[in-house]
């Protein structure tokens, strides 16, 4: 039995320390979009290998959404901000999101150094980069449920102390 536990905590502890270093290894951000907070980390592959992370993404199939959410990236990335070189140039990660099929290219938004500029482009989809994706989501609660919860812990003080006087 005790050789079992010792097992068990053994594998729990190397479980745990592979999970951080596959988190520490990529850069998160924390983004809001649509009162939605999106936890946004960087992958290194090519989009055959990422398509499923990438095409689970808020912004795949909305230029719009993909271009705001860089910027946002852009603007509260602290480390490994450029992590992508093509031609020449310094770019963050991709945002991609579309897939022209006949052609195989990956169409993405993201920034060059200047961390505030839109630099949209295509490479193909069999092309390695550092593509943007989603590890985690948290929906940011509404003033109204905010403002219920405090209503129900300070009814739920001043009941207590009522209580409390009528016992003495």
């Amino acid at each position: 039995m005790r050789k079992k536990l010792t097992t068990l905590a053994f594998t729990g502890t190397i479980a745990s320390a592979l999970t951080v270093m596959v988190v520490a290894d990529a850069q998160a951000v924390t983004i809001t979009l649509n009162s939605q907070n999106y936890e946004i980390a960087t992958v290194e592959g090519d989009f055959l290998e990422l398509s499923e992370s990438v095409e689970r993404t808020p912004w795949w199939e909305d230029e719009a959404v993909a271009f705001d959410v860089a910027g946002q990236f852009a603007a509260l990335c602290q480390d490994g901000c450029l992590p992508n070189e093509f031609e020449g140039v310094a770019l963050g990660p991709l945002f991609a999101y579309a897939l022209q099929a006949p052609i195989g290219t990956i169409v993405y938004e993201t920034y060059d150094e200047t961390l505030d500029a839109s630099f949209a482009g295509e490479i193909p989809a069999t092309r390695s980069g550092t593509y943007a994706i989603v590890s985690s989501t948290t929906p940011i609660p509404e003033p109204l449920t905010i403002l219920g919860s405090v209503a129900a812990v300070g009814f739920g003080v001043v009941m207590k102390r009522r209580l409390a006087d009528s016992n003495h």
